[in-house]
């Protein structure tokens, strides 16, 4: 018996997951609807919510990012995006909720989209004139 390796109907033509497919990672407020338990098997939820994990700051909600599986870089991009205060309050200590509450491989990932992204810069800037 040969396995059906294409995905089902309703799977692909699944508007939650078509939108993160043409689109990218997205935050809740971008997609047509929240992913349900079936989505979630394609649509990974990229979110810091232990915001006093680390130096004890408060540093504010942040906007989860959905993304589909394999897209991982590109979600850590748009979150970046989405929570550029946030995520510059967290590069500024070494413990922090990024790197406490997320495994080392996307912790690289925040690190390498921060300085390639040009954020690095800004936070040395910002620290520079203060």
């Amino acid at each position: 018996m040969v396995e059906n390796r294409t995905p089902e109907r309703r799977t692909r033509d699944n508007e939650v997951i078509q939108h993160l497919r043409r689109r990218g990672p997205s935050t809740s407020n971008d997609l047509p609807r929240t992913p349900d338990t079936g989505e979630r098997r394609y649509v990974g939820n990229l979110n810091v919510t232990r915001s006093n994990t680390g130096s004890g700051k408060s540093r504010g909600k942040t906007k989860a990012v959905y993304y589909l599986y394999g897209d991982e870089r590109r979600a850590v991009r748009t979150y970046i995006e989405e929570n550029t205060e946030f995520v510059r309050s967290c590069m500024q200590d070494n413990a922090n909720p990024i790197n406490m509450s997320l495994e080392d491989y996307w912790w690289r990932m925040f690190c390498e989209e921060w300085t390639w992204g040009g954020y690095e810069e800004t936070v040395e800037t910002s620290n520079a004139t203060a």
